[in-house]
């Protein structure tokens, strides 16, 4: 499914629903005893709220590089987002790939600092779910492409 996103109040409904299961979900999951378990539902949790956190991050780059807020498709399905189609591609191509993987990194490396500074087992499980997402940065995915300029 792709939802058209044109304003900074559609891109909020579109984060919305998407992380919405998630959310529900993460509070669900505090209830499990388990704590290895409960870490796990964390972290698949994490990378779907990073999916939604990585392609808005797409879509932000676009809309500053542009200079407008024009409409763009973001392709999802449930909980995940899988992709931003854009209407004008050779526009600054490496800053708007960049600032995908980039955002929910930052995030991620910044709540495992969290995780060291009060020991939570939460804050760990999130944080290596979005640190994942710097992995995009490098060659060999088409965001790593695009920014190392490998794609043809």
């Amino acid at each position: 499914m792709t939802t058209p996103v044109a304003t900074w109040a559609d891109l909020g409904k579109v984060i919305f629903r998407g992380l919405t299961p998630c959310i529900i979900t993460a509070l669900a999951v505090q209830f499990i005893p388990t704590e290895a378990v409960r870490f796990l539902l964390l972290m698949i949790l994490g990378l779907l709220a990073g999916s939604w956190i990585h392609e808005s991050g797409h879509v932000l780059a676009y809309w500053h590089v542009r200079r407008s807020t024009d409409e763009v498709g973001v392709r999802h399905f449930f909980a995940l987002a899988f992709s931003v189609t854009v209407p004008y591609p050779d526009i600054r191509p490496r800053l708007v790939a960049f600032a995908g993987p980039f955002i929910p990194g930052v995030l991620g490396c910044l709540l495992c600092l969290l995780g060291i500074l009060l020991p939570s087992s939460e804050c760990w499980a999130v944080g290596i779910a979005f640190s994942i997402h710097l992995l995009g940065l490098l060659p060999g995915n088409s965001d790593g492409n695009r920014i190392w300029r490998l794609d043809t």
